[in-house]
């Protein structure tokens, strides 16, 4: 949602996209330069170091997702998110893995673990597995699939001519179809944080749909802003 707010009025010059590109390879980079730092700190040991991470894949998916935001509409993203939500349906669970033999999921043996591995290194993994990594390669993926529900989440409050009591029952609508979308996929494609699946992301986007509707009704339509103003501390 933030990418909404802050590119919303390049988006509109398009004469000014070549720098707005440029400010987002920049954040992406610190993003990602930062969370090598902290995994680098204090040991520096570049043999071991952990190269994905939670600011790694927020870096990737900021890039990917301003990016699009930039360059393409909003039925275009709509069109995105199914299919890298199927897209990556698919390759986990109908592609062999190499050397373990048939599609799966289990945690060291499904494909992103071994597209890890390979790309990668077992050194530079999570090290509390060492085989697979909840942020890594593939999973990043449906992760830009949560990225594109927060923008078009964004894009949906930025609306002017809708009323708010409107994007309210919208959101909830919204969110109440995703998380039932989830649960539904979550019969084949179980909901798995880990693995980042495509019901996992519509799961947990319906959820957050729905607890960003009620904070917007509550803040926005109600104007209930006492208990979210800042208070300082003296003495």
């Amino acid at each position: 949602m933030s990418i909404v707010y802050a590119l919303d009025g390049a988006r509109r010059q398009p004469a000014t996209h070549g720098r707005t590109l440029v400010r987002i390879f920049k954040r992406s980079a610190i993003l990602f330069g930062l969370g090598l730092f902290s995994a680098l700190f204090p040991k520096f040991d570049f043999d071991t170091v952990r190269i994905p991470g939670v600011l790694a894949r927020i870096a990737v998916v900021f890039l990917v997702c301003g990016i699009l935001f930039l360059k393409t509409s909003r039925r275009q993203q709509i069109g995105l998110l199914a299919f890298v939500l199927i897209f990556y349906n698919v390759l986990l669970q109908l592609v062999p893995v190499p050397g373990y033999g048939p599609a799966n999921l289990e945690a060291g043996t499904n494909l992103g673990a071994w597209l890890d591995r390979t790309v990668l290194g077992e050194a530079h993994l999570w090290k509390q597995s060492r085989t697979w990594d909840p942020e890594g390669l593939l999973s990043t993926l449906p992760a830009i699939g949560t990225g594109l529900l927060g923008m078009l989440a964004g894009q949906w409050l930025r609306r002017r001519e809708v009323e708010p009591a409107t994007k309210v029952a919208w959101l909830f609508v919204a969110g109440g179809a995703c998380t039932v979308l989830g649960l539904i996929w979550n019969g084949w494609f179980p909901i798995n944080k880990s693995l980042w699946t495509s019901s996992y992301v519509l799961y947990a986007g319906g959820l957050a749909l729905a607890v960003l509707a009620g904070l917007y009704w509550l803040t926005d339509v109600q104007g209930y802003r006492r208990w979210i103003k800042a208070r300082w501390c003296t003495g």
